[in-house]
């Protein structure tokens, strides 16, 4: 066997490509605070935000605020 057996998914874990390039593209087009939700930028990114958490919750059956 020429590839090493990781053990130590506790620590870290190789993630996905298709999850790699969503992040990079989110990252290079809604970089704002979703904490300014005040301006352009920061609403755009705070919806995104907002999203993610709907769709995790659906995912593992709780509510997005948890």
């Amino acid at each position: 066997m020429d590839t090493p057996i990781y053990l130590d998914h506790n620590a870290s874990t190789p993630m996905d490509p298709a999850v790699i390039d969503s992040m990079t593209q989110t990252m290079k087009e809604v970089w704002a605070n979703p904490s300014s939700s005040q301006h352009v930028a920061g609403n755009a990114a705070a919806m995104l935000v907002e999203e993610a958490r709907v769709s995790v919750s659906k995912t593992i059956g709780c509510r997005p605020q948890e």
